[in-house]
């Protein structure tokens, strides 16, 4: 059968494609085309804040012009598509967000300044004041906004930790690799934003964190060419039990 890599390219539409990116589509591109794979081109929009009108037609424009040629993404129900926007995929992660907060993986997070727009937190700006509440047992939190948050437990920190201090944690460039900052650990990335208002999970918009870990799932990527990325994708690929082989850029 050989081997056929099936692979990514994921702007985000928050200004120019800038050379670096360009870079990144044609290391994809060429290892594509080399082992006779496919390249799919998706737009990482779930940021509102930060997107930019005209920037994604932008990104088309250009890649089109360079001769970089992404094939068709094909869904579950057979349906093409010429490239994939993340924010027609809300229900999507929307339903794996559940499936993380029904496993035990993620909890909601009620905390008034964690319901910002952009979800983001510094990692020693939350002491987990939700990880344990329950709302069975917190009948006055039926009905208030929250975010939802990735519960990274400390033993599995614990393992990736172990596992990258071995020096145990291949890429498939560098080979063994180790990453200081996983030495310590932060805090649990949210996984659904809120505006303040989403008292349901119908409503959430997905993080970079989430977002990006299932579509590479879905969409079946079987490797990763981009640039370096942080420990919350791991963590959150290994609550998933999904991890594809990763190449830095």
């Amino acid at each position: 059968m050989g081997f056929h890599p099936r692979l990514r390219f994921a702007p985000s539409p928050t200004g120019k494609l800038h050379l670096g990116g360009l870079r990144t589509a044609l290391f994809n591109y060429f290892f594509a085309k080399k082992h006779h794979g496919q390249l799919f081109l998706r737009i990482e929009d779930t940021d509102k804040a930060r997107s930019v009108a005209g920037a994604a037609s932008s990104f088309i424009s250009i890649l089109n012009w360079t001769g970089i040629k992404f094939d068709p993404y094909v869904d579950h129900l057979g349906r093409s598509f010429p490239h994939i926007c993340q924010s027609s995929r809300l229900d999507l992660y929307r339903s794996h967000a559940k499936v993380l907060l029904d496993k035990g993986f993620a909890y909601r997070c009620y905390c008034p300044k964690e319901l910002s727009p952009d979800g983001l937190t510094p990692p020693s700006a939350y002491g987990g004041t939700c990880r344990s509440l329950s709302r069975c047992e917190n009948p006055n939190l039926c009905g208030k906004p929250f975010a939802i948050r990735l519960k990274v437990d400390q033993s599995l920190y614990e393992d990736v930790q172990n596992k990258l201090l071995k020096a145990s944690f291949r890429d498939l460039v560098y080979g063994d690799a180790l990453f200081g900052y996983f030495k310590h650990v932060p805090a649990d990335p949210i996984l659904l934003k809120s505006d303040g208002t989403m008292v349901s999970l119908l409503v959430g918009w997905p993080t970079y964190h989430l977002a990006n870990v299932v579509d590479d799932h879905e969409m079946n990527i079987s490797h990763v060419l981009r640039g370096s990325v942080g420990p919350y994708a791991d963590v959150l690929g290994m609550a998933c039990l999904y991890s594809p082989p990763f190449v830095p850029l």
